[in-house]
């Protein structure tokens, strides 16, 4: 790998890992459901995304990588998706 690669394929583990990071504390926030399920969603926006820029930066695909590309495209969104629409919750304009 060139220099410019070996960095973006190490900030994509550092994403990875801080998406994992984040599902596993919300495994343990019993609390609030909803801050649980945006801990969630953006853990699962940050695992998928390191694994789209993995399989970008990949130089022979298989079908496995399409797979997970296919799946990346997908999750993403939604997650995003429902992270904008619990924002009212966290920040206090509407309790329910």
């Amino acid at each position: 790998m060139t220099g410019g690669v070996d960095w973006m394929l190490w900030a994509s583990w550092a994403v990875t890992g801080l998406g994992l990071g984040l599902f596993v504390v919300s495994l343990f926030q019993r609390d609030d459901p909803i801050r649980r399920q945006r801990l969630q969603d953006t853990a699962i926006v940050l695992i998928f995304a390191g694994v789209l820029a993995r399989v970008a930066m990949a130089p022979d695909r298989t079908v496995i990588d399409w797979l997970l590309a296919g799946i990346a495209l997908i999750y993403i969104p939604l997650g995003l998706y429902r992270l904008s629409r619990t924002q009212r919750h966290i920040e206090g304009d509407d309790p329910q």
